[in-house]
């Protein structure tokens, strides 16, 4: 493969490894937060 084909394969993959693991961390958090401060949440939980 040549240089460009490597550069753009290294992003994908930083992109994947890094990126869409914190935007799953970063929605975690805006719930948590939501939750303390008595707003309803993002995701509706069912009564237990």
């Amino acid at each position: 493969m040549t240089y460009g084909e490597n550069l753009w394969l290294f992003f994908t993959l930083l992109f994947g490894v890094i990126v869409v693991p914190g935007m799953d961390m970063i929605f975690v958090l805006a719930n948590s937060l939501q939750q303390a401060t008595g707003k309803p949440s993002v995701v509706e939980r069912s009564p237990a």
